[in-house]
């Protein structure tokens, strides 16, 4: 008979985090906390690190968590400006623009956060975020456009192949306007955002007037095929941009700008007013299930929160205008009053 022995700790310890952690930790995929041990990954390895210890004063996290979120959408709304500093109706300076992208989108990714935690999740489940002080470009379900026209739905995306919008009964430029309840003259601009083979992110963008034209600039029937083999049939002259995919089927129309790397997609309506002015569809980022940012460790909303506190940054007092550092040496160059 084989004696007892005391089970060793080392073995343990990792039955305990592979069986709490999400994911494989043997194969590098694991994710989540066991413990003081949160586990991630970064640039395609396994990261371990150590929990920020509680925070003293949870007001002083409602900050930081605001920060993150503010930092996360203003990133986001720096990278795809070329659009969204006039893609909101009714808003007339890009200023404007972008506060009302930041405020729409700051709304939704707290009821996201709330919904995850309502659910069990934590925030150390809870992913896509940019640290404060980074300039991270972070996948998120955005609203990119606000107005009243009607939407072109985006079914799915999926990374590979591109987006794939709502079904459209026949391949003519008048199906696409039956389908989406639109008037020959408007604007359909698709955009996406890709990854190239080492992961860095592209907002990518092309433009496509409903109004078939030869290159001489005549006017062509609606009845015009809107696809010929991956382009755009008899091209508007304003038209802009080139598809790395475009085709038709009975699903949808398929498309994607820049590569087929697709991680996040959208389509926008446009259309001219009679006083000059512009409206616009409601649009927002449909992601690919997958599009989970694995290129820092940081990702996560807690992993924010730590990265915060580990580069020395954090918050001593919860009232804003009582941060700042004392000082009793003046330094090369300087007098103290």
């Amino acid at each position: 008979m084989t004696p007892w022995r005391e089970p060793d700790p080392f073995l343990v310890t990792n039955r305990i985090i592979l069986y709490m952690s999400k994911g494989n930790m043997l194969l590098g995929h694991a994710r989540g906390k066991v413990g003081s041990l949160v586990f991630s990954r970064s640039n395609g390895k396994q990261v371990t690190r150590a929990k920020a210890e509680t925070i003293k004063n949870p007001q002083t996290e409602k900050q930081i968590v605001q920060r993150i979120l503010l930092n996360t959408i203003a990133q986001a709304y720096s990278r795809m400006s070329a659009i969204t500093d006039h893609s909101f109706e009714g808003k007339q300076s890009a200023q404007d623009n972008m506060s009302a992208f930041m405020k729409r989108n700051m709304n939704d990714l707290r009821s996201r956060i709330s919904a995850e935690i309502a659910q069990g999740s934590t925030f150390d489940d809870i992913v896509n975020f940019a640290p404060i002080g980074s300039s991270n470009f972070v996948y998120n379900p955005l609203v990119i456009s606000m107005g009243a026209l009607p939407k072109v739905a985006i079914q799915s995306v999926t990374s590979g192949t591109g987006a794939l919008t709502a079904a459209v009964a026949a391949t003519t430029y008048q199906a696409v306007l039956n389908a989406f309840n639109l008037q020959r003259g408007d604007q359909l601009t698709f955009v996406d955002i890709v990854e190239d083979n080492y992961g860095s992110k592209y907002f990518h963008y092309a433009r496509v007037i409903l109004d078939p034209m030869d290159a001489d600039g005549t006017s062509l029937p609606l009845s015009t095929e809107f696809i010929t083999g991956s382009a755009i049939n008899k091209p508007n002259l304003k038209n802009e941009g080139v598809f790395a995919a475009l085709s038709y089927s009975a699903e949808g129309i398929t498309f994607a700008v820049g590569n087929t790397n697709v991680k996040a997609a959208a389509v926008i309506v446009s259309r001219e007013k009679g006083d000059g002015s512009w409206a616009r569809s409601e649009a927002s980022l449909i992601l690919d299930p997958n599009a989970v940012d694995e290129s820092v460790d940081t990702n996560t909303l807690q992993g924010a929160i730590d990265d915060f506190y580990e580069n020395g940054i954090g918050l001593d007092n919860a009232k804003f205008l009582n941060n700042a550092t004392k000082s009793t040496k003046a330094g090369a160059g300087e007098q103290n009053p």
